[in-house]
């Protein structure tokens, strides 16, 4: 076993970029709690509640079917992680569809219940 899943804080976060590239919009979707919120640091909310999320990302999975996200940095404070993500197989994202972003997450217990995009 890793030392990344021997934190508890880190489940639902691994979780949630292993459903992500499954494309399990669902699966994805449990790893929030009920009323979890998506937001860009600026701008309006992505989606709030996991009805929502499950809605958001369902669409988005068929939009970019190729869409995945590898994890290059993470850093952890209290109950927050934020990773340094490349995303791949965007093609609004420009000719090679490769991006790179920024995910703030706030742990819950065994769920997020806050996402920050920085783009």
């Amino acid at each position: 076993m890793s030392h990344e899943k021997s934190i508890p804080l880190l489940d639902p976060v691994i979780r949630q970029l292993e459903r992500f590239n499954a494309h399990d919009a669902e699966g994805f979707a449990a790893c929030y709690t009920s009323d979890a919120r998506f937001e860009q640091l600026t701008g309006p909310p992505v989606a709030v509640g996991r009805t929502e999320i499950v809605q958001v990302y369902t669409q988005l999975f068929a939009r970019v079917p190729n869409l995945r996200m590898e994890l290059i940095g993470r850093m952890i404070r209290d109950n927050y992680v934020v990773d340094h993500e490349l995303g791949e197989g965007d093609p609004t994202r420009g000719p090679d569809g490769r991006f790179e972003t920024i995910v703030a997450y706030r742990v819950a217990g065994d769920c997020i219940d806050r996402v920050w995009f920085i783009r």
